[in-house]
């Protein structure tokens, strides 16, 4: 299709969506969220950031950091949607695009602090703080393959931008008084024009994009969004403009993705689904992603699991522990293990017992008594119990001696008990029985 075809049909479907306005709040709300959502993700990726568009949409949408991306990278989205925000009120309140407007957009876009990579006078290549909402102020370009070679092409220098600069503000504002120009043609241009002057030291592609938009949402059209799997036309055409060469290749390509947007406009605003085909694919995705936990989240386990734990590491525990205490049997005439659920079993059997029919939630408990010490004159009984308390988002471990509890505390359940924690663990219950003894018998110093 020839381009003025393409800028024929565009009218005509610019006529049909001005005969659907005013447009239902619901129905401009999520076309408005979609064009958004599709412009934050693919301008980005275009300058090489690294988030998906679901990953993208659980920044937006739910405020979620997914994926293990750079900082910078979620930064970058978060402030470029701003700017589209921004870019909405403006196009409600007819402002005019001016030096200063672009300017404060850029701050916007940039953020109060980001880097630049510079070349210095020893030729190194440097990280330089960047120069939010001011123009540049040293050389910057870009590297091309020209007849088989890389070649350095500068953009404008710092002087030329601060003349060029307003002459193409005052072009623009000149051609969209005059109308002679297609809204398309003329956004395409300043596009071209802008990002070939490469007035800021970085985010240049980001605002070519935004302003052409402007232009374009300032006449009635639905914005240009220029997909990351474009990039190489993109570039391209861009280049053969550059270097010479016509323009029309990339004005036909603006003209496709602003007619595509144009086409999503205008099944909104008659009440049609927007989504993509495969966007309930992508929707349940998020949820999964959502529902990823982040680090420090509260972990729910099932049965099964909480088996393991006991196998892996409460198990060993008690058994050591008992061992231990089996050490003080023959200071005291009698020794009885009593198990909370499971009074006449073995404590393996007890263990044992709990792991074939644990349930989600519960306490146990296993309490030595240790009857008669034998000692005419010193004689008196001792209790030491060890308590085991499952419970949804943690476990617990406590034990006491007499009535006093020596140890108490909460586990996560990705936290299993090591070797040594065992061993310290119930080294320690053996060593508070011995404390406690001695106490009896006044042999404490």
């Amino acid at each position: 299709m020839a381009l003025a075809d393409t800028l024929n049909s565009i009218d005509d479907l610019k006529q049909q969506a001005d005969a659907l306005r005013p447009i239902a709040p619901d129905r401009l709300n999520k076309l408005n969220q979609k064009l958004r959502l599709d412009w934050n993700y693919n301008s980005n990726a275009i300058e090489g950031n690294t988030l998906t568009l679901s990953e993208t949409k659980m920044l937006l949408v739910h405020g979620l950091h997914m994926g293990n991306k750079l900082g910078r990278h979620y930064e970058e989205i978060e402030l470029h949607n701003e700017v589209l925000l921004t870019l909405e009120d403006l196009v409600r309140r007819d402002e005019p695009i001016t030096e200063v407007l672009i300017r404060n957009l850029h701050h916007q876009l940039m953020g109060n602090t980001y880097f630049v990579s510079a070349v210095d006078t020893l030729g190194n290549t440097v990280n330089v703080k960047g120069r939010p909402g001011e123009y540049k102020d040293r050389a910057n370009g870009v590297n091309r393959i020209i007849n088989g070679r890389e070649v350095f092409v500068p953009f404008r220098s710092p002087d030329e931008v601060r003349i060029e600069m307003p002459e193409l503000v005052q072009w623009f504002r000149e051609e969209e008084l005059k109308k002679e120009l297609h809204p398309i043609t003329l956004a395409a241009i300043f596009h071209y024009r802008f990002v070939t002057l490469h007035p800021f030291d970085d985010g240049n592609g980001r605002m070519s994009r935004i302003l052409m938009n402007m232009i374009l949402m300032r006449a009635g059209f639905a914005p240009a969004i220029i997909r990351v799997d474009e990039r190489p036309q993109y570039i391209s055409a861009l280049a053969l403009a550059q270097d010479g060469g016509t323009i029309e290749p990339f004005i036909e390509l603006v003209a496709q993705d602003a007619k595509r947007s144009m086409e999503l406009l205008i099944k909104a605003a008659s009440g049609e689904s927007i989504e993509d085909p495969d966007d309930l694919d992508k929707e349940i995705e998020l949820l999964k992603r959502k529902l990823q936990k982040p680090e420090n989240a509260p972990i729910y386990y099932s049965n099964n699991e909480y088996k393991a734990l006991w196998q892996k590491g409460i198990k060993e525990f008690l058994l050591r522990a008992d061992e231990k205490l089996q050490k003080f049997d023959g200071l005291f005439r009698r020794k009885t293990a009593k198990f909370l659920l499971n009074s006449d079993n073995t404590i393996r059997e007890f263990i044992d017992s709990i792991i074939h029919n644990l349930a989600f939630e519960g306490t146990y408990a296993i309490d030595y008594y240790f009857s008669e010490y034998q000692d005419q004159v010193n004689g008196f009984d001792l209790r030491t119990t060890i308590f085991i308390e499952i419970k949804d988002l943690k476990y617990s471990l406590k034990y006491s001696v007499d009535t006093t509890t020596f140890f108490s505390k909460d586990f996560k359940y990705d936290a299993l008990l090591t070797d040594q924690d065992i061993e310290n663990l119930s080294q320690n219950v053996a060593n508070d029985v011995l404390k406690a003894i001695k106490t009896h018998t006044g042999q404490n110093s």
